[in-house]
């Protein structure tokens, strides 16, 4: 069970919670019969599970117990105000290239729109436990496709723009005390529609992964097929555990209204240059780093065996 659970504690006179899956059913929860106002315990229940809040420290408040369709979870809380919004794009990774290691590989950003840092990575095996990298952990990314840099990690939505940008290579996160995860992923919408790439693609410097991967490749904008690669590596730096690729779910395009003739290869519409301007993405005149400009130009790769597997 993979989702994300919003808790409303009686705001406008009302206590419940809506949980949103990965496959976008919305599942509502009410108090238990045993809960009061009184409490700052909170049980709520439905024909699904139950899961308990607990607001003893209002600063940090904990969300445990959770039962879900007969099965045990983890949850990772973060408040959430009217001027304090946050965007969570839920993510799984699998052991397609190596190991056993499955499961859930999560990101969070402040705010709703517009250039924000990635505030947190949360991952979790299907075995149980979770692992949490927050801002101050993760490392100054050089993705590739974009000029400039490094950047923090980033994540860039904006439909007037036709923006949807997500990055985060370079990475590493220390799993236990002798084990260490590397990682890499990417999607540049905005590199898909300057070179009508499907939106499958990920588009990004394997910065991580690169040796271990694909056998070594210089800085450069990559189409590697997949949003994101990882490999879990012994303590010696050489030997994988699990390897395997990252994927996230992202928003129906079509949806949100992105026109098709930004992809079509011709200037048209309300277009200033050819697939790019107006309702399209920016054409790619503007040097200022701050705006992360987008590289159009990239190279296809393959992935090739780690050595330490063959």
């Amino acid at each position: 069970f993979h989702g994300k659970l919003w808790v409303n504690i009686g705001n406008d006179g009302y206590t419940n919670a809506l949980i949103e899956t990965d496959e976008g059913e919305l599942i509502g929860f009410k108090l238990a019969d045993n809960s009061n106002s009184i409490s700052t315990n909170f049980v709520f229940v439905n024909e699904r599970g139950t899961f308990e809040v607990n607001l003893d420290d209002f600063d940090n408040v904990v969300i445990s117990n959770i039962s879900i369709d007969e099965t045990n979870g983890d949850s990772f809380v973060m408040k959430e105000r009217d001027g304090n919004k946050r965007m969570i794009t839920l993510g799984t990774y699998d052991n397609s290239i190596a190991g056993f290691t499955t499961g859930t590989w999560d990101i969070t950003v402040p705010g709703a729109g517009g250039v924000e840092n990635i505030e947190s990575v949360i991952v979790t095996s299907s075995g149980g436990g979770m692992n949490i990298e927050l801002e101050a952990d993760l490392e100054g990314t050089t993705p590739g496709c974009y000029t400039g840099g490094p950047y923090a990690p980033f994540f860039w939505t904006d439909n007037t723009d036709n923006r949807y940008e997500l990055y985060a290579t370079g990475q590493t996160i220390n799993l236990t005390a002798t084990t260490t995860v590397i990682y890499d992923f990417g999607f540049g919408k905005a590199v898909c529609d300057n070179n009508s790439l499907p939106y499958t693609q990920g588009l990004f410097h394997p910065e991580a992964t690169a040796d271990i991967l694909f056998g070594g490749l210089a800085p450069g904008c990559y189409n590697i097929n997949d949003r994101g690669y990882y490999v879990w590596l012994e303590a010696d730096g050489v030997t994988v555990i699990s390897a395997g690729r990252i994927s996230f779910t992202l928003p129906d395009f079509g949806a949100l209204g992105y026109l098709p003739f930004c992809t079509n290869g011709i200037m048209d519409g309300t277009e200033t240059g050819i697939d790019c301007g107006g309702t399209c993405a920016p054409c790619l005149t503007d040097d200022n780093a701050n705006t992360r400009n987008v590289d159009s130009q990239y190279d296809q790769v393959e992935l090739a065996i780690p050595s330490s597997l063959k």
